[in-house]
């Protein structure tokens, strides 16, 4: 998958090692800049370039770059990464951009190494991608830390700057909102327990606001009492463990 996106240049390097969902792997920020481009334009991969055209002193095109263009993914599957990153922004640890006042659609994803070596922020609106990396090039570790002495994240060291600079790349086009593929349809869905937000019993105390993803129409978002009777059906209860396992780590919005 990650070649695909737009990693070619570790292709023969990526190993399916568990670490991988980590990062383990390096990347140069165009990689980065290109996988995340291939999500935001449907899962279209576009060859990234330096050299758009090149043209003489009598302005004649010597040169014109005819870009390589492949449907690497579906564009559904790929809306639905699309709409896992827009939580980052708004809710998780790319909060900094909504903080910096930007406040159009935007999807993205930090990162941050061990020892603070690495801080990234890559993300995108429906109009531009950019990734941004805050480290050292010599391949050593050096613990990134401000002028305070304290430690660098993705948050705090990369996204100001890409927040930065798409207030200025995007400052004179039109808002735009990510589109919704053929085939999906907005379902509201209560966030602790992923059920459909309908007809939730006020006994589970949910006080949540229901958020609305975009699911595949072949796809329908469970009911309370679709769960009601599984628990009927299996002897499990099922509903008590989600509470259970989903409260800890819920984001409140």
């Amino acid at each position: 998958m990650s070649p695909r996106l737009g990693s070619s240049a570790i292709e023969g390097d990526l190993r399916p090692d568990p670490s991988i969902a980590l990062g383990a792997h390096e990347v140069t920020v165009v990689e980065m800049a290109s996988a995340y481009g291939t999500l935001a334009a449907s899962g279209i991969r576009v060859e990234p370039t330096l050299v758009d055209r090149i043209t003489n002193t009598e302005n004649r095109t010597l040169f014109d770059h005819r870009p390589s263009v492949r449907q690497v993914v579906s564009p559904t599957k790929a809306f639905e990464v699309v709409q896992i990153m827009r939580q980052v922004v708004n809710r998780g640890a790319g909060r900094r951009v909504r903080a910096m006042g930007f406040d159009r659609p935007v999807a993205g994803k930090t990162g941050t190494t061990n020892d603070n070596t690495d801080a990234w922020f890559s993300g995108f609106t429906p109009e531009l991608v950019a990734s941004v990396w805050v480290g050292f090039d010599d391949r050593k570790r050096h613990r990134l830390v401000d002028q305070n002495g304290v430690q660098i994240t993705g948050s705090s060291g990369a996204a100001p700057i890409w927040t930065t600079f798409m207030h200025q790349a995007v400052a004179e086009a039109p808002p735009a909102e990510f589109s919704m593929p053929a085939g999906m349809s907005q379902q509201e869905i209560e966030p602790t327990t992923g059920l459909a937000a309908r007809i939730l019993p006020d006994s589970l105390n949910l006080t949540h606001r229901p958020v609305r993803l975009a699911l595949v129409d072949t796809v329908r978002a469970n009911t309370w009492e679709d769960v009601r009777r599984f628990e009927e059906q299996s002897g499990r209860p099922l509903i008590d463990s989600v509470l259970e396992r989903a409260r800890p780590v819920l984001l409140t919005p």
